[in-house]
């Protein structure tokens, strides 16, 4: 399945995804990587992805077919919140056999 990584930067990007993700985003520091996904006001399911820090900002990689109405989301919610919201280049791969 492609996947998409958005790169989310800016002094408020913390606590702009805290505000809005099913997970604790400070987590993040702790584990690494965080599993969150974002809702819709009334609870139904928009995507599912997963966090990682860059020395930028935040990494958040999501299927490529979720991508979009993510982006569109992030971008409504982001109002004055000091916070840029890009696509990246980058590539996501997984290995198959076994481990190296």
């Amino acid at each position: 399945m492609p996947r998409t990584i958005l790169r989310i930067t800016g002094t408020d990007a913390r606590d702009f995804l805290q505000g809005l993700v099913t997970n604790d985003v400070a987590r993040i520091d702790r584990d690494g990587i965080v599993y969150a996904a974002l809702l819709t006001p009334q609870g139904k399911y928009i995507a599912d992805f997963f966090l990682v820090t860059d020395e930028d900002g935040i990494l958040l990689d999501v299927a490529s077919a979720l991508a979009p109405a993510l982006m569109q989301r992030l971008t409504m919610y982001k109002l004055r919140a000091d916070v840029r919201i890009e696509e990246t280049t980058l590539n996501v791969s997984r290995g198959t056999g076994p481990a190296p």
